[in-house]
């Protein structure tokens, strides 16, 4: 679990860290949602990757009405992540 953790921290830089101390505050993060990551304070650099898009059907309970059978979700694909290199 440590490992995943350092993984996604590549991936979200201190994204976790500023959601926490919003959320301790009871603040919402972001505080608009017209800020961008620099007014943010977010560490994250951007990075390109294959975005998978997908359907899934729902259960009959889980239908909004008669004509949606599926919803659409959206994961991340063919993409790896690799330890930045150390420099000695």
């Amino acid at each position: 679990m440590a490992k995943l953790r350092e993984q996604m921290a590549i991936l979200w830089g201190n994204l976790e860290e500023l959601k926490v101390a919003a959320s301790l505050k009871q603040q919402p993060f972001p505080s608009s949602g017209t800020a961008s990551a620099h007014d943010m304070g977010l560490s994250n650099l951007p990075f390109y990757c294959c975005i998978e898009e997908y359907g899934q059907e729902l259960d009959e309970e889980d239908r909004p009405d008669e004509f949606t059978a599926y919803t659409t979700l959206y994961a991340l694909a063919k993409t790896r992540i690799f330890e930045s290199p150390t420099s000695d």
